[in-house]
């Protein structure tokens, strides 16, 4: 089976840690599950809400030739 590119799930730990920074360990650890259990059952729209998740086709950056 493959899976459709755009409905890929993209984890950014450098924003995961700066979100729960503040967060005891309980917290992050319970944010952590929540958002793996969303994955897992495909809530792409409830993901897209977390700033450290990104959905879909990776982002590309084209330089202009000079």
């Amino acid at each position: 089976m493959t899976a459709n590119p755009e409905q890929r799930i993209w984890f950014h730990p450098p924003k995961f840690w700066a979100a729960t920074n503040h967060m005891r360990k309980e917290e992050a650890d319970e944010l952590l599950n929540r958002v793996l259990r969303m994955a897992e059952n495909s809530e792409l729209d409830r993901l897209r809400q977390y700033a450290f998740i990104s959905v879909g086709l990776p982002k590309t950056v084209t330089k202009n030739p000079s």
